[in-house]
């Protein structure tokens, strides 16, 4: 009498798609430098504390500072706003760019949604496309500065040449 019989198993590739995280350090960076690509930053600092907000279409990715930082992302429409996703408290050296968890061990700095839906890709793709632009925009700067350098040298150069030539030649005519 056998118990188990032998069933043939096929093994079946496929991919399962796993949402990118999105770093709180790529949101910093963007409500930082966000005007260089166009984002709409508003400022609402305050003598004892600093808020930001960064505005895309249909969300919102809010840096409020009181005894530590928060992060918070809404998705809004005309009338109504739902938090889909809040920090655990944040330490954010503003000047330094660097941020680190209040309390050691209690969260992450990756963004893991409170509330889950279709926003979720939307903000990631949002954020990427944002993230993509912000570098690009500073690799173009970066090359413009290096072109700019090496003309000033090569400016340089043919001033120093043009000099040489005058008060070698006006030398020549001494001797």
């Amino acid at each position: 009498m056998r118990l188990f019989g032998k069933k043939r198993v096929e093994s079946v590739n496929s991919e399962v798609l796993i949402p990118e995280k999105i770093k709180l350090s790529t949101l910093l960076d963007l409500v930082q430098n966000g005007l260089l690509i166009g984002l709409e930053i508003k400022d609402y600092d305050s003598s004892d504390a600093m808020y930001r907000v960064l505005e895309f279409d249909n969300f919102r990715v809010h840096f409020s500072e009181w005894s530590e930082w928060t992060v918070r992302i809404d998705v809004y429409n005309e009338n109504d706003t739902f938090q889909v996703y809040k920090s655990p408290g944040l330490k954010i050296d503003w000047y330094k760019r660097t941020i680190e968890l209040a309390q050691f061990g209690n969260g992450s700095l990756d963004i893991e949604w409170d509330h889950e839906g279709t926003w979720c890709t939307y903000i990631t793709d949002q954020i990427k496309e944002a993230k993509s632009k912000l570098e690009l925009k500073r690799e173009k700067n970066k090359r413009n500065e290096e072109l700019k350098r090496k003309q000033e040298e090569k400016d340089e150069k043919r001033v120093i040449e043009e000099k040489r030539k005058n008060f070698n030649s006006l030398f020549k005519n001494k001797l």
